[in-house]
């Protein structure tokens, strides 16, 4: 017999019950962007779009395309080796906001072991750089608690 009291998937571990498999990654999965590549994509396309000058047509890219923009870069500088890979990372945040965007995007510098650790939240092998969009209302006591330190 089952107990009532029992929750299924907290308990699963301590009564050796396998655990179901999730096949897809947490809602929140969608609004990271991790990777020094990927986040800097993302800021240059960000940048485009903020600087692009307004046309009827325009035959590369339609700008109703674009993803939600990124409002905190976290950058793991300190677990970096060498720290040139993420030294361009100010500069393009500089050239959005200077370019005066709806929101400023904030740079969080983190300590040392914070790769590791995110990359371990994640389940991923490293985490230098992670970006996270602005689509989300999760993130606005984030945004409240960083706005003291810029």
């Amino acid at each position: 017999m089952e107990n009532p009291l029992r929750n299924s998937t907290l308990d699963a571990s301590l009564y050796n019950e396998p655990e179901q498999a999730n096949p897809d990654p947490p809602i929140l999965f969608r609004h990271l962007v991790f990777g020094i590549n990927e986040v800097t994509k993302r800021l240059e396309l960000q940048t485009r779009a903020v600087r692009r000058p307004v046309i009827a047509s325009w035959p590369d890219q339609p700008v109703g395309n674009l993803p939600p923009a990124l409002k905190f870069i976290f950058v793991c500088r300190s677990d970096v080796k060498p720290t040139v890979l993420v030294d361009h990372l100010p500069h393009v945040i500089a050239a959005y906001n200077a370019s005066r965007p709806p929101s400023f995007v904030k740079l969080v510098p983190l300590p040392v072991g914070a790769e590791l650790s995110l990359a371990q939240a994640l389940g991923v092998r490293r985490v230098t750089v992670l970006g996270i969009d602005v689509s989300n209302f999760v993130f606005v006591p984030l945004d409240n608690m960083t706005g003291t330190l810029f």
